[in-house]
């Protein structure tokens, strides 16, 4: 038996998301639509779900490696200009 309580760490940010990315997910935590659910959910269970229901979009895959090519060009092209 885990004795080990679940921490919640709101207001974490880990490396894996950028700060667009992290005030997203951060909204959708602390949105609250009609529906009142009786649970503050962690950051890692919103990210979570929002991955897994995202999976479900038609060619999500390409298209994440596509926005993640054009990020990592942006940002060197920034870094070679700042030379």
């Amino acid at each position: 038996m885990n004795t080990h309580a679940r921490s919640t760490t709101p207001g974490y940010k880990a490396i894996l998301v950028s700060d667009e990315a992290f005030a997203a997910i951060k909204a959708i935590q602390l949105s609250s639509d009609d529906q009142k659910l009786p649970v503050r959910f962690d950051l890692k269970d919103i990210a979570t779900a929002f991955v897994l229901e995202a999976l479900n979009v038609p060619n999500i895959r390409e298209k994440s490696r596509m926005r993640a090519f054009a990020v990592i060009t942006q940002t060197l092209n920034q870094l070679e200009e700042k030379s």
